[in-house]
């Protein structure tokens, strides 16, 4: 199996942990277009590995090294290794900021991204993300809301909500 090297389109990732995220999205979407060159998870693991620098790498080459049975199922891999560099309180910090979240001078689509963002760090029901949602815009926005039927918004939320990251 021939699996191509990291490219710029993978971001090599050191162990910090605000750019863990944008790693492991960035390989999700490689992983999901390569579905055949990666359908064992040791080839996914592996092929993360090869992305990883400096501490991170220093932190993986011990279990390669011990071909720790870790290494034979993504799954489990991805949750140890967010266990080791995932920033402690994430989800909490996402939670407060969509409590918080207003759309203020940002057009729609600006809080859109913003509030999939956040959403996308927490696993709350979809019922909560559309109460916060509509809580968080402009007034005018939600004057305007209120002559489309229900029907009709639900529908809208759940089209937003299928592309959730």
């Amino acid at each position: 199996m021939d699996i191509p090297p990291v490219s710029a389109t993978i971001p090599r990732y050191s162990g910090d942990p605000l750019k863990m995220k944008e790693f492991l999205d960035a390989l999700t979407v490689f992983f999901a277009f390569r579905r055949l060159q990666f359908s064992l998870d040791k080839a996914k693991v592996g092929y993360l590995i090869s992305a990883l620098s400096g501490p991170a790498f220093a932190w993986a080459t011990p279990l390669v090294s011990a071909d720790d049975p870790v290494l034979a199922n993504y799954s489990t891999f991805l949750t140890v290794f967010k266990q080791m560099f995932e920033r402690p309180g994430v989800e909490a910090a996402a939670e407060e900021a969509l409590y918080d979240i207003q759309q203020g001078n940002q057009d729609v689509l600006q809080y859109i991204t913003c509030f999939k963002q956040l959403a996308a760090e927490t696993s709350w029901v979809e019922r909560t993300f559309i109460t916060l949602f509509r809580r968080g815009l402009r007034e005018e926005i939600k004057d305007e809301l209120v002559h489309y039927s229900s029907l009709f918004f639900e529908r809208i939320n759940g089209s937003f909500y299928e592309h959730r990251v």
